[in-house]
């Protein structure tokens, strides 16, 4: 019974979804539009990401070189210049991931939109075949 209530759920959940998918969109171009205007979304974020993982990547690295400079000169590294290379590398790093993050983002959405497109195109042709035996 617990198996066949999870059955109905399942099917109830589908039908719900189908309905939504064939509400929402008219054409399979649609679909692709809304993908696209997504993925443009997501695009415009990696760029915001990556000019400021650009920014802090060449602060870090003038952190790290006045660093080695005092190492090199065998004067003490300030601490205040190991907290800034530290912090830095640890932000270059958090933008990286989040780069990473968005990139996987896109896939995700990529593949999950041509799911709704390809049950789109089942939905619209059931739809077809039911018209025609009418």
């Amino acid at each position: 019974a617990r198996l066949k209530a999870e059955e109905e759920r399942k099917s109830l959940g589908q039908k719900r979804q189908d309905t939504a998918l064939l509400e929402t969109y008219s054409n399979e171009n649609e679909i692709d539009l809304k993908r696209d205007r997504d993925l443009q979304v997501i695009d415009l974020q990696i760029e915001q990401l990556t000019g400021a993982l650009k920014n802090t990547t060449q602060r870090y690295n003038e952190a790290k070189s006045r660093a080695d400079a005092m190492e090199k000169s065998k004067q003490p590294v300030a601490a205040a210049v190991n907290e800034e290379v530290a912090r830095l590398g640890t932000e270059k790093q958090r933008f990286e991931q989040s780069i990473a993050a968005k990139n996987k983002e896109k896939d995700e959405l990529r593949a999950r939109y041509a799911e709704y497109r390809k049950r789109f195109a089942e939905l619209k042709a059931q739809q077809v075949t039911a018209s025609s035996k009418k």
